[in-house]
């Protein structure tokens, strides 16, 4: 079937998919030039709905139209890249489809982090086949799972898995805007700051205590000191403990216990699970349970 590249340029890509796909718009690819250049390739029956779409919020121009014409045409024009490509592949042919490394490009850092953690769980791993992935579940459980992600791609490049966000702009909210401080609001360890105004008085890596200044408005230069809001992003991961006990063993099951902790964790709408690890311990009468959940807090935006 035929098909068109178009280039895109503008910001807000994560709008222009949501637009597209509202319109039944299928898209087959898409290519990142750089952070407000793509080129999508679309269905030649769809490029009239889509140049509407783009209008005039995005620049947009047809570089290539593609499909069985086209192909045979690049074939020629490429004949010499494509005879080093088959001899590259016959000398790693038993190892072109293993995935040495996967690189996520497009995250903000909760999803970054999540996804460093917890790859495994949508059935990406190291050395595993591409050819066995199930990609289309895997983006199915991506844009599910991961928060305010509108597109996903998943591409192979030689021995690299590429999975690359497409990430809306809403932001969680901004704690504290009109304060001199931005506060912890759980304890644990620190692993993001990222300072919009004011000073930072605590590092990537400390041990912080719910209440304590991750961010002061007071700031100290050459010329004096002076005052202004304390404005950034914190991200924490923090631990919670559940603990139950059974006199009666045949009352337990893990996965109901798993559950009952998670209902109690104090989570909102911007944290999200990166681990859990449940400890049985069996006592002279009945089993003692402990759940401890590793989330992550986002402090700002």
């Amino acid at each position: 079937m035929s098909y068109c590249e178009i280039l895109v340029r503008g910001k807000n890509q994560a709008f222009l998919f949501e637009r597209l796909k509202k319109h039944n718009i299928d898209i087959i690819k898409v290519k990142t030039v750089d952070e407000n250049t793509i080129i999508i390739r679309v269905y030649k029956k769809d490029s009239e709905k889509v140049f509407a779409i783009l209008g005039k919020t995005w620049y947009n121009k047809l570089i290539r139209l593609g499909g069985f014409y086209g192909f045979f045409s690049n074939v020629r024009k490429r004949i010499g890249f494509l005879i080093g490509a088959i001899l590259f592949l016959l000398l790693s042919y038993f190892s072109k489809d293993i995935i040495f490394s996967v690189d996520v490009v497009g995250a903000k850092p909760k999803n970054e982090i999540y996804l460093e953690k917890n790859l495994s769980s949508f059935g990406i791993e190291r050395f595993s086949n591409f050819n066995k992935l199930d990609i289309n579940k895997i983006k199915e459980s991506l844009l599910s799972d991961l928060d305010n992600v509108s597109f996903v791609t998943l591409e192979k490049s030689g021995n690299r898995l590429i999975i690359r966000l497409f990430e809306s702009d809403n932001s969680a909210e901004i704690n504290n805007l009109d304060s001199k401080s931005l506060i912890a609001t759980t304890s644990g360890k620190l692993v993001r700051l990222n300072v919009y105004s004011g000073s930072a008085k605590k590092e990537v890596g400390d041990q912080v205590c719910i209440g304590e200044e991750l961010i002061s408005g007071k700031v100290s230069t050459d010329l004096g000191d002076y005052e202004t809001k304390a404005l950034g992003y914190a991200l924490i991961e923090s631990t919670f403990l559940y603990e139950k006990t059974f006199e009666d063993i045949s009352y337990y099951d893990k996965a109901s216990v798993i559950e009952e902790a998670k209902f109690n964790l104090p989570i909102s709408e911007y944290d999200c699970i990166i681990s859990y690890f449940i400890e049985e311990n069996r006592l002279a009468k009945g089993i003692h349970i402990l759940v401890k959940i590793n989330y992550l807090v986002e402090i700002g935006g």
